[in-house]
């Protein structure tokens, strides 16, 4: 088998590509199975050889391949630790990660995701929110266990690598997870997803017993989400509909309610190269309008100019007053679904620094009416540009270098100068036939100087047989290690493998068991226990 088709197996094997797809793949980029020049057991077999090669030091393999890509590019952290001499977790993050973290470290999402690997790792992600409003992985790490000390070896990593605790860090109800943010993370705040408390809603009120009786008050999850969906809602206020809440579904004493990295960020630099090759649309004549439309990406100045349209369109200045040196003005904004509602505003006249209106701030929301009220002030003032105080730098278009998500030297490959040559010479090539095209007769003049220089460089390299071996190892990357000091896991079963039925979720329980039929008491009403236990006097 030739050294191009090997190759071709490999990353095949990479991108979890069988041996039996690959040659199919390959048949028809080559145009049928008769220029191949191969079977699919030669695929198989040098899948085989592959497997042979990495089984028994993979461990072994991984680290090494990380601490060379720590030599050789600049940024990139890297740590693991041995129980055992056996591998137990690890936790790498590259330059990109890095500058993500500087900017977006706002908040951060922290989750042990199940996969089905060889040895039942945890895969563990970091992600925050870009500038795009797209998740962006600020970490990726792999434990063996979810313990509170593997936590906390993490977040030692954590706070080793990027030196600063995120503002905010939200998880699951893991306890271990709880346990570990609080003894390493001082200042940052812990709060649950929201996300895994919904799924765990229907499990959580299966037994729950509505000491109502309006049929419309009955419904949990319309009050529910009434209450957690309102960014509109006071503090207060919110206390006040939960305790009742919770007090009408006797849920008072449940603990439940107290308490994907590279095509990510070929996404990114996508969105990157739209913000800056491709101009939106303006739909105003404002100034103002065409300001934002240079300072923030294309996502988040889509929002940015329905509030300026909404202000154009929407506000209007009711009444104007003046007191000593602040002016005061009401604005009027007419509201779809709700009543006519004003918000005021003051203006210093001994300076040219605008008051922000309370709870108004272009930092604590992106979407509502007062941001609308924010931009009427300004149209009304002849202001053309957005002050730089109220300009959120996560949002800004220019915060994360283009080039630095372009970089390909990631992976630590001392010899990247010689695989950017060989890219280079297949460019080469493959643009000439596109070039030529069908024509025959140029075809066979390319043909005729590529096999010119084939003899040239024959002539000028011997021969030489490489052995399988070494073959694979400058495929993978890294040479086969003369010891053996990290031993590999022990394989374990997959999640859920050689069990009846898959393993189902808590919403799933919840739901399950809400079919059942449950017990009621006929002295009392109650679920919980049936007449034969009931404290109530018997009638």
């Amino acid at each position: 088998m030739r050294y191009a088709k090997k190759l071709f197996v490999y990353h095949s094997t990479v991108s979890n590509i069988g041996p039996t797809k690959a040659y199919e793949v390959y048949s028809n980029m080559k145009g049928s199975e008769k220029n191949v020049q191969g079977t699919v057991i030669d695929f198989r077999n040098r899948k085989r050889d592959l497997n042979v090669f990495i089984n028994a030091i993979d461990s072994q393999i991984l680290v090494n391949k990380m601490e060379e890509r720590k030599k050789y590019v600049p940024g990139f952290s890297f740590e693991y630790k041995l129980e055992k001499s056996q591998l137990h977790s690890i936790f790498l993050a590259d330059e990109v990660a890095k500058c993500n973290y500087k900017e977006f470290s706002d908040v951060i999402s922290f989750d042990a995701t199940y996969r089905t690997n060889r040895y039942n790792l945890k895969f563990v992600p970091f992600t925050g929110i870009d500038n795009h409003r797209r998740c962006v992985t600020v970490v990726v790490a792999m434990i063996r266990d979810e313990t509170a000390e593997s936590y906390k070896w993490l977040f030692n990593c954590f706070m080793k690598t990027f030196g600063k605790e995120p503002n905010m860090i939200v998880t699951d109800q893991d306890k271990s997870m709880a346990i570990a943010i609080k003894e390493v993370f001082k200042t940052a705040k812990h709060r649950l997803c929201m996300w895994h408390i919904m799924r765990k809603v229907p499990s959580k009120i299966q037994e729950a017993n509505p000491n109502i009786e309006d049929k419309q008050e009955k419904d949990f999850k319309k009050r529910f989400d009434k209450i957690v969906w309102n960014m509109y809602i006071e503090p207060t206020i919110f206390e006040e509909k939960w305790e009742k809440l919770m007090d009408d579904f006797s849920l008072k004493n449940d603990s439940c309610f107290e308490s994907a990295m590279l095509k990510q960020r070929s996404k990114q630099q996508s969105l990157d190269v739209q913000t800056i090759k491709k101009n939106p649309k303006l739909l105003t004549l404002l100034r103002i309008e065409k300001h934002a439309s240079k300072v923030y990406t294309n996502t988040v100045f889509l929002i940015i100019q329905q509030e300026i349209v909404a202000a154009l369109y929407k506000c209007s200045l009711d009444k104007m007053d003046k007191e000593e040196y602040t002016e005061i003005f009401v604005v009027k904004e007419k509201l779809e679904k709700r009543k006519e509602c004003s918000n005021e505003g003051k203006k210093n006249e001994g300076s040219n620094e605008e008051k922000k209106d309370e709870g108004s701030s272009m930092e604590d929301k992106r979407e509502g009416s007062n941001e609308e009220k924010e931009y009427f002030k300004y149209k009304n003032d002849n202001i053309d540009e957005i002050p730089e105080k109220y300009i959120m730098r996560r949002w800004r278009r220019d915060i994360i270098p283009p080039e630095l998500r372009s970089r390909r030297n990631r992976y630590g490959n001392e010899n990247i100068d010689v695989q950017n040559s060989i890219n280079e010479i297949t460019s080469v090539v493959d643009d000439c036939v596109e070039l030529i095209g069908q024509d025959e007769t140029m075809l066979q003049v390319l043909l005729e100087k590529v096999k010119m220089v084939k003899k040239e460089v024959k002539a000028q390299v011997p021969k030489q047989f490489k052995k399988k071996d070494v073959v694979i190892q400058e495929m993978v990357g890294v040479s086969k290690p003369n010891s053996l000091d990290i031993q590999n896991l022990p394989v374990g079963r997959y999640k859920g493998c050689g069990k009846d039925k898959r393993l189902i979720s808590g919403k799933e329980k919840g739901i399950l068991e809400s079919k059942k039929r449950k017990i009621t008491c006929s002295n009392c009403g109650s679920h919980e226990h049936n007449c034969r236990g009931c404290d109530k006097d018997k009638r």
